[in-house]
């Protein structure tokens, strides 16, 4: 079987409409209210999504982050949201269908969605903070409140005390939930490949045989992983965040999923492979940890990918891999890949699969990968092929920071090639592959991470080191240090007609390739 996995949007991201005057799509989807936000200007809920693309959503459906640290019973918590959003509206004059939470388990009665690692503590002094609180589903009636009336109430409500009835005093942050999804795309060809793990991508990073990343955790947000060849998966903390437990909405757990009845052919299996695989990965032996986030076809929405950040982050990875993307910006994304940054994790990200799209989607920037200039310790990856091209189908933009091994030069061509060299990886059932895509792209650079990782805690005493909260080892230093070692090469794209970005003109800056072999000589100096 031949295989090109194109990502392409695993996240349909945040988005709204309003009645008043009419029914517009809301770009900045999140209300951070200690920011001030331009809510008087004229045409602010009126901008309509930038790239015209057409999007399927619950009308007036939002979400709100509360940052406090909320009660550790999720049912008492469901009751007193419940509660106070009643005794809000009652205040206020209004309906109680005006602005409700989301019934989840159809019992009549709202509920809370999840409380993302509760037990993990906020980051002192860090904004916007996400991980850790409580995420809630709200419905408001288009037809009574406007969205910027939708979003006051809840501002206000969260404002109030607690002897006053309401929650306890804090920010939070208000996103769009969607309700329609779109998938990754998938082509499927029969070829009968047979693979070894000496091949021209693992020449192309300088790839080091005879390694081990044992210790490290490595988190895949994806379609699941499966227990395939060698993979050394973490079955302590492996979580399924597509279907939550009845009443409570935590993820199941210690449960591969078999995925491979959907259209990704194990998309997340092929990636975690690459990352940790005995045969096929660059950090064999790190710990896989599966964080399920998309469904079997490959969708996934911004609430599950904002709980498979967190939860990463909160049973201790050391890297997350991110091999999914959407032209909708998700400020709540954001903020999750931000704060978990921040408390020393690092994040690799897929640049995207977005110059197959035509005009006026034809190679828009991808989220999350496209906050990388804005995030340090989160990378965004591009796809290059055999003869160190870049793929025609990645997305090529000043935000792209490494490339690595993602495309094949002959897997362009229509009929099935004699002898294709796209990226050789284990599919859901454990049989070796080809595929291609920006995914494929990304898993090389989280190996690459934990196999820097690993490096910096051999050579220092454990004492010294703090594991990955220690500022001398922050995902900062693990992305400097890595494109402080790439290999140069000449960007030209497998498209003869394609201009690529790169060398930026105003910094003459080009993404290097990856090269783990001079990364792992980077001078350490312990704390």
């Amino acid at each position: 079987m031949r295989i090109i996995v194109c990502l392409l949007f695993c996240l349909v991201l945040v988005s709204c409409t309003s009645t008043v005057p009419q029914d517009v799509v809301e770009t900045e989807s999140i209300v951070d209210p200690r920011d001030t936000l331009p809510w008087n200007k004229p045409g602010y809920f009126g901008s309509l999504n930038p790239d015209g693309a057409s999007i399927d959503y619950e009308k007036g459906e939002l979400i709100a982050i509360y940052r406090q640290i909320m009660p550790t019973n999720l049912d008492n918590a469901t009751r007193e949201l419940n509660a106070t959003l009643e005794y809000y509206l009652n205040k206020a004059g209004l309906a109680l269908t005006a602005l409700r939470l989301v019934d989840l388990d159809n019992n009549g009665v709202g509920d809370a969605v999840y409380p993302i690692a509760a037990r993990v503590p906020a980051v002192t002094g860090a904004t916007n903070p996400v991980c850790g609180q409580l995420i809630a589903r709200f419905v408001f009636d288009a037809n009574v409140l406007t969205l910027e009336k939708a979003i006051s109430i809840l501002l206000d409500l969260n404002q109030l005390v607690p002897t006053d009835g309401g929650f306890p005093a804090g920010n939070s942050l208000y996103g769009i939930s969607p309700k329609g999804k779109s998938a990754l795309t998938s082509m499927v060809t029969s070829i009968t490949p047979a693979f070894t793990s000496t091949n021209w991508s693992y020449s192309a990073i300088n790839a080091v045989q005879g390694i081990s990343a044992a210790g490290i955790k490595v988190a895949v947000l994806d379609t699941g992983v499966n227990p395939v060849g060698n993979l050394h998966l973490n079955l302590i903390s492996p979580a399924n965040f597509v279907q939550l437990q009845a009443f409570t909405h935590l993820p199941l757990s210690n449960a591969p999923d078999d995925f491979d009845d959907g259209t990704t052919q194990g998309h997340g299996t092929a990636v975690a492979s690459l990352i940790a695989d005995d045969v096929y990965g660059v950090a064999p032996e790190a710990s896989i940890i599966p964080v399920k986030t998309c469904d079997k076809s490959g969708v996934c929405d911004d609430i599950t990918v904002t709980r498979g950040i967190c939860y990463a982050q909160s049973v201790g990875a050391d890297v997350i891999n991110i091999s999914l993307g959407t032209l909708i910006a998700s400020p709540m994304v954001r903020q999750a890949i931000r704060e978990v940054v921040a408390r020393g994790t690092t994040v690799v990200a897929a640049a995207g699969n977005t110059n197959i799209f035509l005009s006026p989607r034809k190679n828009k920037p991808d989220y999350p990968a496209v906050w990388a200039s804005g995030i340090n310790g989160l990378m965004s990856i591009g796809a290059i092929d055999q003869n160190l091209e870049y793929g025609d189908f990645a997305t090529a933009n000043r935000y792209v920071e490494l490339v690595a091994p993602g495309s094949d030069e002959l897997l362009e061509v229509g009929n099935p090639p004699v002898s294709p060299k796209g990226i050789e990886s284990y599919d859901a059932h454990g049989n070796a592959m080809f595929f291609e895509g920006t995914s494929f792209s990304a898993p090389f650079v989280a190996g690459a991470a934990a196999n820097l990782y690993s490096n910096l805690y051999r050579n220092c005493p454990p004492s010294s080191t703090a594991r990955i909260s220690n500022t001398s080892f922050s995902p900062r230093w693990i992305e400097q240090a890595l494109q402080k070692t790439v290999t140069s090469w000449n960007p030209v794209s497998q498209d003869p007609i394609r201009t690529l970005p790169w060398p930026n003109p105003t910094t003459g800056f080009t993404p290097g390739l990856l090269n783990i072999g001079q990364s792992l000589v980077v001078p350490i100096t312990c704390p």
